[in-house]
């Protein structure tokens, strides 16, 4: 089975890419932040990765550990 690890800051954006997998009969999990993605593919080891790039890295003024961009780095 194909696995995909999801990941947005916004719910209904991962609710809706999850859904339309599962639909396909992908295995999804989702993540909401970039800190959460990189734990999870340490354990659930995706065969993909559906990544917002534009995910801050920072909200309201205070750093967050990293953004989009930085992740694919990582």
């Amino acid at each position: 089975m194909t696995t995909v690890l999801v990941v947005d800051d916004r719910q209904d954006n991962i609710e809706d890419a999850v859904h339309t997998l599962e639909r396909y009969g992908v295995k999804a999990r989702m993540a909401m932040s970039i800190k959460e993605a990189v734990d999870s593919v340490k354990e659930f080891l995706p065969d993909a990765i559906l990544l917002d790039l534009a995910i801050p890295q920072e909200r309201f003024g205070r750093p967050l550990q990293l953004g989009g961009l930085q992740a694919v780095k990582e």
